[in-house]
């Protein structure tokens, strides 16, 4: 599960059997650094390392087998203040700085440790959640930002897909050789071209969002358009 921002969210994770979680450390401290007075951190204030340090200590204290992998770096001290968690995503430019760190960095995190740790275990209900989320900030704010961009690219790469099959059609006399990697001119065949032509269609349909059957039978008036009132799930909205 992506997206995680806090520690309602973990929970609700853990109950659910999710095999892993990534954390976004750099973004939590994005926001902080943009959103308050203080504007530099180090590993042990850090507050994405201070997030992700809570919820690693609460899943190993009560045996939860999902994994914290921790993502989204700004720095090496951020890294160093994580040393332990069970999975990292570190970007090839830290990871060349931390080649050329000599420090010894100590373990910060150890499911030994937080076996020892008086944490007691808390139920996170659908209610719960809700408001803890709407109490952090900080998690609102990323979390709907993130599903935004996440829509966002989702959205560029079905008209990406779109506009790359379209090429392929028999209108088109290039095409590519996936054995050789590369273009070639042939000669299209209709049968060849059948299933892409029905991939596009399902494609288009998606990104407008209705059947070409629906759009057909919509009443036009004008540039005014008669629409049937449209059902909004809970998640959609």
């Amino acid at each position: 599960m992506t997206l995680l921002f806090n520690f309602e969210q973990a929970v609700a994770c853990a109950e659910a059997n999710v095999t892993l979680i990534s954390p976004f450390v750099g973004r939590i401290m994005d926001w902080y650094v943009k959103n308050t007075d203080k504007k530099k951190y180090d590993r042990r204030d850090d507050p994405g390392v201070k997030s992700v340090t809570r919820i690693y200590n609460y899943y190993k204290k009560h045996g939860y087998k999902t994994q914290v992998m921790a993502a989204s770096f700004r720095n090496t001290e951020e890294i160093k203040g994580l040393m332990g968690c069970d999975l990292l995503t570190i970007s090839p430019g830290l990871l060349q700085q931390l080649s050329q760190d000599d420090e010894a960095v100590p373990v910060a995190l150890k499911s030994s440790d937080a076996a020892g740790m008086d944490i007691p275990r808390v139920t996170v209900d659908e209610k719960t959640f809700r408001w803890a989320m709407n109490e952090d900030a900080m998690a609102t704010d990323k979390l709907a930002e993130g599903i935004r961009n996440f829509n966002k690219d989702a959205r560029a790469l079905e008209s990406i897909a779109v506009e790359r099959s379209r090429r392929l059609t028999p209108n088109n006399r290039y095409g590519v050789d996936a054995r050789k990697g590369q273009m070639e001119m042939r000669e299209p065949s209709e049968s060849r071209y059948t299933g892409t032509k029905r991939w596009i269609a399902r494609i288009e349909q998606r990104v407008e969002g209705r059947t070409k059957s629906e759009r057909e039978q919509e009443p036009r008036s004008g540039n005014i358009v008669d629409m049937a009132p449209i059902e909004v799930s809970e998640q959609e909205y």
